[in-house]
């Protein structure tokens, strides 16, 4: 029994590795080098670099002369249909390289570079003869087209005259992304590659650990008068109804996941199948206890109607099959439902004609 439990606990395990290992991928290839990118942290603009070649990486900068806004970017409210403003993209001189180009920050800090903007005027009219306060920012260099070009050299043309123009560099730093992704994006991104490598993890440890026959053990902690040797001696008359699901005479034996469980027959009042389809679809074997527990083994329909045949033969106490009376009795009225099997004497279940339930309820 042991050995078939762990033979179908490891089965379930490889799965778990390879389901890992499928959702990291995805994430992976869905974000492309962004992810890479963010972990790795941002490159420093530094005075002489490649500014062509560094097109879409993950730059920062320390912005200190902060001439100007040249372009505001709406979004429209799908619902509500008005004009909301998203960001700002301003034009900087960097000093060290003498060259000027973009950066665009959310709209909400449109006040604290009006700040940097009245610094940098004051710098340039040389009533301060140097700048101590920076914009620290981080975003993907990218390059300006279009009507973003259009308005950036028009901008520096207006503020500055068009012999600046040269000195104007087609980039801006766009910080609300990370390459091609959003940082909301990344976030979410990092969230699932954690949580899988998390449940990784934990799976190994439990099968490593021995943890997968952790409630078998409980079980026979809490019951003294029932050895190893019992459970073994009941599985090894069950059937298999499916690959994680052997019906005993005395106790039903499932793997659910990485964990090796059972359930004591003679508790059970009530089973049957159970379907749903759609976005939360289920397949289900659903069998409930004397202390009103459900219980859902994950089955097809023939697999739990070879189980409910099983109970239906070697376990009268129990009612099999689905109504809506039934469930209604079951919920408001718990004695009346174990009235009509489970308290009823031994003789009169071997006299009783069989109830005209139907083994499945209507799907849902």
């Amino acid at each position: 029994m042991l050995e078939t439990f762990k033979k179908h606990v490891t089965k379930n395990l490889i799965g778990r590795i390879v389901l890992s290992a499928i959702i990291i991928g995805a994430v992976f290839f869905f974000s492309g080098k962004s992810i890479l990118m963010f972990l790795k942290g941002p490159v420093p603009i530094t005075a002489g670099m490649d500014y062509d070649a560094a097109e879409g990486t993950f730059v920062s900068f320390d912005a200190q002369y902060i001439i100007d806004e040249y372009v505001r970017q709406t979004e429209r409210n799908t619902d509500t249909k008005k004009e909301k403003l998203k960001n700002i993209s301003y034009f900087v001189y960097y000093k060290e390289d003498g060259y000027f180009f973009g950066i665009e920050v959310p709209s909400s800090q449109e006040e604290e570079m009006n700040q940097y903007i009245d610094d940098t005027i004051s710098w340039l009219n040389e009533e301060v003869s140097e700048l101590t306060n920076v914009k620290s920012v981080k975003g993907t260099w990218t390059a300006l087209t279009g009507k973003r070009l259009q308005y950036y050299q028009e901008q520096i043309t207006d503020d500055l005259g068009a012999e600046f123009l040269d000195m104007a560099l087609p980039y801006y730093i766009d910080t609300n992304n990370v390459g091609e992704r959003t940082y909301v994006s990344i976030y979410i991104c990092l969230a699932v590659i954690a949580l899988a490598i998390i449940f990784l993890i934990y799976s190994l440890v439990q099968y490593f650990t021995g943890s997968s026959q952790k409630k078998l053990k409980k079980y026979l902690e809490a019951n003294p008068t029932v050895t190893m040797e019992n459970l073994e001696a009941d599985f090894a008359s069950a059937t298999a109804v499916s690959g994680n699901i052997w019906v005993g005479r005395r106790w039903t034996f499932r793997i659910a996941g990485i964990y090796a469980d059972l359930l004591e027959n003679k508790n059970l009042v009530w089973g049957y199948y159970y379907y749903r389809s759609g976005r939360h679809s289920e397949s289900a074997l659903r069998l409930y206890d004397i202390n009103q527990h459900e219980h859902s083994l994950n089955a097809s329909e023939k697999q739990a109607t070879a189980a409910l045949n099983i109970y239906k033969q070697q376990q009268p106490h129990m009612v099999i099959g689905y109504q809506k009376d039934l469930e209604q009795l079951y919920r408001k009225d718990f004695q009346g439902f174990l009235n009509l099997r489970y308290n009823r004497p031994a003789e009169e279940l071997q006299t009783a004609l069989d109830e005209p339930w139907n083994y499945t309820n209507p799907e849902e």
